[in-house]
């Protein structure tokens, strides 16, 4: 996770705080979960396709955020960075994170962004088509990244960009927009939630 990135969700995080003892975090893994675990306090638990784990500030359990078993409104938080833009229906997860986080949860929600129409962005845009599939996975092609170009990532598989007006109006659809804005040049979109419905 980028730096930038990791600061703003804590950021978030330190400001809002916790709606309740009860954290899921959907796409967890072990080193950045401790460290929203020690963050947000209370009960924490991750889900994760990789293996199950128990640790001494929460678990992560094995599962799929587009079919979760909890019950009905079991968390008063629920992180969710760096995920949505790898799963195949997101719409599944979303709908499985409105069924899960009670009323009143906070929901801290990072994708990745898409560039503005920048010439620059155009321009590399077209001139990266142009080149062999193996050559776009390179040293230039992370320089490109920086200058507005979405970025490959071999694994897992990445699908989706959002924009602030997606993660507003669809991903926080039932939900009170309490801060939602980007960081970095190729633009992450973070935010935080609460759930009103």
């Amino acid at each position: 996770m980028h730096p930038t990135v990791y600061s703003r969700l804590v950021e978030l995080m330190s400001r809002y705080g916790s709606a309740g003892p009860e954290t899921l975090e959907v796409g967890a893994a072990e080193g950045v979960s401790r460290s929203f675990a020690r963050i947000i306090g209370g009960n924490y638990t991750g889900i994760s396709l990789a293996n199950e784990a128990e640790y001494e500030w929460g678990r992560i359990v094995h599962g799929n955020g587009n079919c979760m078993t909890f019950s009905d409104s079991s968390f008063d938080n629920l992180i969710c960075n760096a995920m949505l833009e790898h799963d195949h229906h997101f719409w599944m997860t979303l709908a499985e994170i409105r069924r899960v986080l009670r009323p009143g949860g906070l929901f801290y929600c990072g994708v990745p962004g898409f560039p503005g129409h920048r010439r620059h962005t155009r321009i590399a845009l077209g001139f990266n088509s142009l080149m062999p599939r193996r050559f776009q996975r390179s040293a230039f092609a992370d320089w490109l990244g920086g200058v507005g170009v979405y970025p490959f990532h071999a694994a897992p598989d990445d699908y989706y960009r959002f924009s602030e007006q997606a993660v507003r109006k669809i991903f926080f659809e039932g939900f009170e927009v309490l801060e939602l804005g980007s960081v970095l040049r190729l633009p992450r979109v973070i935010g935080v939630g609460r759930r009103v419905a």
